[in-house]
C-alpha cells in the first residue's frame, strides 16, 4: 500500500545492500514505521536512522533511532530551535537526487529510505548536539 509520498517517489524496492545500511536497526524501524500512522522517509546516519515522519520536506516530524531506542526531536527541542534543523535538513532534503530513494515495507506499510550520504551528514550536522 504505497503511501501519498510514495506515489511521487520511488517504485524501485530496496536491495540488499540498502538495506545493511540500516544496520541492526532495522527491527526498531519496523516497530516504529508500524506505529506511526504517518508517512516515514528514514535515513541511514551511520550509528542511527533519523526518520522524518509527516510530509517532508514540507511539515515534519524528526524521530532518531539508535541502539538506544528512539527519540522524538520535537518532544525534547524548542520550537525555534526545532525550525533551525528543519530548515537545514529541507535545505539538504531539496538536494537530494529521487534515484537515492527506495521503497521498503514494515508489516503492512510501504516507507521510503533515503540513502543519501549528503543528507545523513546534512541532518547529523543539523542535530548535532540534540543527539549527544
Amino acid at each position: 500500500m504505497a503511501t501519498a509520498a510514495n506515489k511521487r517517489g520511488p517504485r524501485i524496492r530496496a536491495p540488499m545492500p540498502v538495506l545493511l545500511r540500516l544496520r541492526g536497526l532495522a527491527p526498531e524501524l519496523a516497530r516504529f514505521v508500524s506505529e506511526a500512522g504517518e508517512e516515514v522517509e528514514a535515513v541511514p546516519c551511520g550509528s542511527g536512522v533519523c526518520a522524518l515522519v509527516g510530509s517532508p520536506p514540507d511539515r515534519f516530524r524528526i524521530v532518531w533511532i539508535d541502539g538506544k531506542g528512539r527519540r522524538c526531536l520535537d518532544d525534547e527541542l524548542p520550537a525555534e530551535q526545532l525550525e533551525q534543523i528543519r530548515d537545514r535538513i529541507r535545505e539538504a532534503y531539496f538536494h537530494t537526487p529521487w534515484d537515492t530513494r527506495y521503497l521498503s515495507e514494515a508489516g503492512n506499510r510501504t516507507f521510503l529510505v533515503a540513502v543519501s550520504d549528503d543528507l545523513a551528514e546534512a541532518i547529523r550536522d543539523a542535530c548535532g548536539g540534540a543527539l549527544a
